[in-house]
């Protein structure tokens, strides 16, 4: 009912590649404006951190993954 008033996760955001999306939901989320240091480090660390794990994955399938993870 009330989930008109929630903030979609930034980092969800970055994952399905909807950067201006996700700076704006982490904008909301933080109450600084969007050119704030605040704000740009943690964006760029969220980014950051989600090609590092983008670019381990390499071309493994999701469930080549789960059977690493799980098998």
């Amino acid at each position: 009912m009330l989930s008109f008033l929630t903030v979609e996760s930034p980092r969800w955001l970055l994952l399905d590649h909807e950067h201006d999306k996700s700076l704006a939901a982490l904008v909301q989320l933080r109450g600084f404006p969007a050119d704030a240091d605040v704000v740009a480090t943690e964006f760029n660390s969220m980014a950051s951190h989600i090609e590092d794990r983008n670019a381990g994955l390499g071309n493994n399938s999701s469930l080549q993954i789960i059977r690493e993870t799980f098998l």
